[in-house]
């Protein structure tokens, strides 16, 4: 048994149940929605808003880093922090993020080299040789 690929299914199911947990907290923050009359967009709790918005740009920069595609984006859809569409567009951002996960294909390039590094020698690509002597 390969315990570091192992240990790898675990960490994704982790990730993915803290996900869900994000994705049902969007769902409360949403419920808090307020139309302003003075301004254009519909406003939701702002304190709800940043718990969540924390969390999650905490759970996505350690599964993909802050140089990640899906850190950058949920953290670019998010900034405002007062309006229900950032809220709508950062829940679809994690579905995104869920979806990667679920794919079972490494996640960023760190987790790649990790995933390579566990492939017996004469099933890798050819030429890798990351932690190996020649």
């Amino acid at each position: 048994m390969n315990y570091a690929i192992e240990f790898n299914k675990t960490a994704r199911k982790s990730y993915i149940d803290q996900i869900d947990k994000l994705l049902a907290f969007a769902l409360e923050v949403i419920k808090t929605r307020k139309q302003d009359h003075y301004l254009f967009h519909a406003t939701v709790n702002k304190g709800l808003f940043a718990q969540w918005r924390s969390a999650s740009l905490s759970l996505l920069e350690d599964i993909f880093g802050q140089d990640g595609s899906i850190y950058k984006e949920f953290d670019k859809q998010t900034s405002h922090g007062q309006f229900e569409y950032e809220v709508t567009q950062g829940h679809g951002t994690l579905v995104a993020a869920k979806f990667k996960l679920e794919s079972d294909l490494p996640v960023n390039l760190k987790q790649l080299l990790f995933y390579l590094q566990n492939i017996p020698s004469e099933k890798r690509p050819v030429g890798f040789q990351v932690g190996e002597n020649n």
